[in-house]
């Protein structure tokens, strides 16, 4: 649990290499906050952090969008 406490943000986390890194954070003890502009696959990344004891939070975001960056940064900090 080496990163027990922290909060990590993941963007592109439903898949490839975003996903994996957000299992990892998970699997390390962070506090997971994913972004990505599929909502379905992000619920079932949350799942697996989930089943696996950790804690995420999915926000559907596309990183083109100011305001979708905005609630990105937002929901991390709460």
């Amino acid at each position: 649990m080496r990163l027990r406490d922290k909060v990590a943000v993941v963007t592109g986390a439903s898949q490839g290499l975003g996903e994996h890194l957000s299992l990892e954070l998970a699997a390390q003890g962070a506090r997971v906050v994913m972004a990505a502009r599929n909502q379905n696959r992000l619920e079932a990344v949350l799942s697996r952090i989930q089943e696996n004891g950790g804690v995420g939070l999915a926000v559907p975001c596309d990183l083109r969008s100011e305001s979708d960056c905005e609630q990105l940064v937002d929901s991390a900090l709460s």
